[in-house]
């Protein structure tokens, strides 16, 4: 049961961060969708793929480690 809260926590984690990358992404404010989810960065580096965290801007399109 653990395991299955762990895989939907990062699932969640994961989406909010693909939303609120497009909504950055495409000029809209991410900031609202980041700050009402409670998800910090930690996570969000934690858990996300390059693409999604370059979205955010929390990394730069050049940058290899995560």
């Amino acid at each position: 049961m653990a395991k299955e809260k762990d895989d939907r926590t990062v699932g969640f984690i994961q989406g909010v961060a693909y939303a609120a990358g497009l909504c950055r992404r495409f000029g809209s404010d991410s900031e609202q969708i980041l700050a009402e989810s409670g998800i910090t960065e930690e996570e969000l580096r934690k858990y996300c793929d390059d693409y999604d965290l370059e979205n955010l801007g929390l990394i730069n399109g050049d940058e290899e480690d995560n």
